[in-house]
């Protein structure tokens, strides 16, 4: 019988699947009622965790310092949890074995967060992402063929990467199609929105110019008025006879007010 669901994965090398830990918590938090104790303590527990990745969060940490944080904070709150909860595993059939039991079934995936600076504690962020479009599905339940589902679901992605790190979809998408036909293929990650998002901050700081100053930005921006500007100023010098020099001058700052 072929594999169903999650567990066909486990036999692709080239996937690593990782365990959400909000829906374990959720699992405790629907025991309050029957085990009131147990089910505050793992809670208690979880919360050291959370804890944990909002100072992470927080701090602006990289990948590898949230990597080695994890392991040295959150490892020890995990290998403390996994014991005790198979003690305390409960009545069979219980909504406290139950919650017991869908944990201890995923403790690897759970965990293997510490070991990856990159990957978060559990999949909200993901899943408020495409809330949009688990609103919306009924209206766009067909895409064609599974080709166009699929297609769809890398621009929905890369939309939600967009809005994640405050990026302009369409500023993104059209230097995108621009660059694309000639950007090297063993380099397109580069223009994922977070890393075009850091490329572009950095060249716009590396290409900053002292002299940009405004009277270029007029020119760049404004060609025609800037060279009616330099006729009018060009008049006023070479006019000895006040009057008509007053005129010139004043017909110069008339038109650069204009200008922004």
């Amino acid at each position: 019988m072929a594999k169903l669901g999650y567990d066909i994965f486990d036999a692709d090398p080239s996937v690593t699947l990782y365990a959400c830990m909000a829906h374990a918590r959720r699992k405790f938090f629907d025991c309050k009622t029957y085990e009131p104790d147990k089910a505050a303590h793992v809670l208690k527990e979880i919360r050291k965790l959370y804890l944990i990745e909002r100072w992470l969060r927080k701090t602006g940490a990289s990948a590898d310092v949230r990597q080695q944080l994890r392991q040295e904070q959150a490892g020890p709150v995990l290998e403390e949890l996994k014991p005790w909860l198979e003690v305390n595993n409960g009545l069979p059939k219980s909504p406290w074995a139950k919650a017991t039991q869908y944990t201890l079934g995923r403790w690897q995936r759970l965990t293997r967060y510490l070991d990856e600076g990159r990957v978060e504690l559990d999949n909200n962020l993901v899943e408020n992402a495409i809330r949009p479009l688990a609103i919306g599905r009924k209206n766009y339940m067909f895409a064609g063929s599974h080709d166009a589902s699929q297609r769809g679901a890398v621009v929905y992605s890369l939309l939600g990467t967009c809005k994640f790190h405050d990026v302009n979809p369409m500023e993104w998408l059209m230097e995108v199609f621009q660059r694309i036909p000639t950007h090297p293929a063993e380099d397109i990650a580069a223009l994922l929105p977070h890393h075009w998002k850091h490329a572009r901050q950095t060249h716009m700081l590396s290409s900053f110019q002292p002299h940009c100053t405004r009277q270029n930005r007029q020119k760049a921006r404004y060609p025609v008025l800037h060279r009616t500007l330099t006729l009018s100023k060009m008049q006023a010098d070479q006019h000895n006879d006040s009057p008509i020099r007053n005129r010139c001058i004043s017909q110069y700052r008339v038109r650069a007010r204009h200008i922004p």
